[in-house]
């Protein structure tokens, strides 16, 4: 696969720190096979992406439809800053400290301000609202689940007020006060691991390949689960389009060998794979997915992502 200057090369830009995991985890017995398992960790992380943007994107644009409708475009500054004013009247955060949320916007009007008009804005000037609302964080979106924002009883905050309006599929257990935080929480979790690339195999129950492997099938399930909180056919689309089967297809022990170079169990030539996959085009699913390795050593994943007009 590599030679032994390549593999030595590679290890020195990637760092014997970030491969140490894979043989200590997940059962990588050389060099080459740990960078294989590093390559499958980023495939994985890569194939979730569009999971977790579906998540992220999708829960500020619900929440944002929502409680615009009723608290007007710049909603999410007044409910921040309302809550800071009770931070500090409560001496949770002194007088003249701004709040996180106070703070992330600003930062955030700063930011568009500054490249509009890097020699200086117009005093007069303020971006759109719909412009600070795409710079802010997943994070801060989720963090309106918090349990200032609750009041069961008098219901004068935002939640449950808008609580089935934007989770209509949210079972009733979610209306428990944390419940949601809790929930969504864990993918900002998710979302961070990516886009700070470290791996979402890694958990304090990961000790081998099998672990890592269940581990990572439980947090699409439990992603998945957060998408139909939400309604509104993400799903169906993700599945229309082969995302989750091929994420599905990278969390199996097939794919893991793959990657780190081991035996998967048979090859086959040329032409007896173009009769397989006519006779798999004639059989599949609606978005199956298959690997093919072809004569020559390379692997090729192919996506059957219509049932009606089956393709590769």
């Amino acid at each position: 696969m590599f030679t032994t200057p390549e593999l030595n090369e590679l290890q020195l830009i990637t760092s014997a720190a970030r491969l140490s995991s894979y043989p200590q985890h997940l059962g990588t017995t050389n060099a080459a096979e740990a960078y294989g398992a590093y390559m499958w960790s980023m495939a994985v992380s890569t194939a979730f992406s569009p999971v977790i943007h579906a998540l992220e994107v999708g829960f500020r644009n619900v929440l944002n439809h929502e409680l615009s409708s009723h608290y007007g475009n710049d909603w999410f500054q007044q409910w921040v800053i309302t809550d800071a004013n009770a931070l500090r009247a409560s001496g949770k955060i002194a007088l003249n400290q701004k709040s996180t949320g106070e703070r992330l916007i600003s930062d955030a009007i700063k930011k568009i301000t500054k490249r509009d008009f890097p020699n200086g804005a117009p005093p007069t000037y303020r971006p759109a609202w719909q412009r600070v609302l795409a710079e802010m964080t997943f994070g801060f979106w989720v963090n309106f689940l918090v349990k200032r924002f609750w009041d069961v009883n008098h219901k004068t905050k935002l939640w449950p007020n808008h609580t089935v309006a934007v989770f209509p599929g949210a079972p009733p257990s979610m209306g428990a006060v944390g419940a949601l935080y809790s929930a969504f929480t864990e993918m900002v979790d998710i979302r961070n691991r990516i886009h700070h690339h470290e791996p979402l195999w890694k958990h304090h129950t990961v000790n081998s390949c099998s672990d890592a492997l269940t581990y990572l099938n439980g947090q699409l399930a439990s992603a998945l689960t957060k998408l139909d909180y939400l309604g509104r056919g993400q799903r169906s689309a993700l599945e229309k389009y082969g995302v989750i089967a091929a994420i599905e297809e990278l969390c199996k022990p097939s794919a893991f060998n793959r990657f780190v170079g081991r035996d998967i169990g048979y090859s086959k030539t040329y032409k007896r794979t173009k009769k397989d996959l006519g006779l798999l085009r004639k059989n599949a699913n609606d978005s199956d997915c298959v690997w093919v390795t072809s004569e020559n050593g390379k692997v090729v994943q192919l996506v059957i992502r219509n049932g009606n007009r089956r393709f590769f």
